[in-house]
């Protein structure tokens, strides 16, 4: 992933515009996904509503998840599907090795991000701390994709669920 993709995550509020200058091979995604969509060669299209227009705003139209819209264009961009848009735990949904009584450190990044501060040292640091089953649980505003993928890099599984406007991601060393 190179830095321009790192700082243009495939996130609900993406708007149409940074995704295609950044990924611009997912335009015909977005035609298949949205009638909106389909002429984005249109160059008044592309200044006016792609500019404008996040995908959260394509899946309300379209009135699909706006998990399907984000993990259908994460996947064609090779990003791993993290994105879940649940409104609350559904634990019905989550991986075998989540236990939350496993959990044995908790980070909330949302004061540290807002400061312009990233977690990924302190994260990547105390994963690697982590015993056999332990669950480290990181608590972002966002989802934090490129810290992810480092995270998934030093052989964590990973484990995401949205809750009210939080994103909480639960890593676990694999073993």
């Amino acid at each position: 992933m190179d830095e321009k993709q790192m700082k243009t995550s495939i996130e609900p509020g993406t708007k149409v515009s940074e995704l295609l200058e950044t990924y611009p091979q997912l335009e015909s995604d977005l035609g298949e996904i949205t009638t909106i969509f389909e002429n984005l060669n249109n160059p008044i299209l592309r200044e006016t509503v792609a500019k404008v227009t996040t995908l959260s705003q394509i899946a309300e139209a379209e009135k699909i998840s706006v998990a399907s819209v984000v993990n259908r264009l994460r996947v064609s961009a090779g990003i791993t599907e993290y994105f879940h848009d649940d409104e609350s735990s559904d634990l019905a949904n989550s991986p075998d090795w989540f236990d939350s009584e496993r959990i044995v450190k908790t980070l909330d990044a949302t004061e540290m991000l807002g400061k312009g501060e990233h977690p990924v040292t302190i994260v990547l640091q105390e994963v690697k701390k982590l015993s056999d089953g332990e669950i480290y649980q990181l608590i972002t505003p966002f989802l934090p994709e490129p810290l992810l993928e480092n995270v998934k890099k030093s052989g964590c599984k990973i484990w995401t669920e949205k809750k009210g406007n939080k994103f909480h991601s639960y890593f676990v060393q694999s073993n």
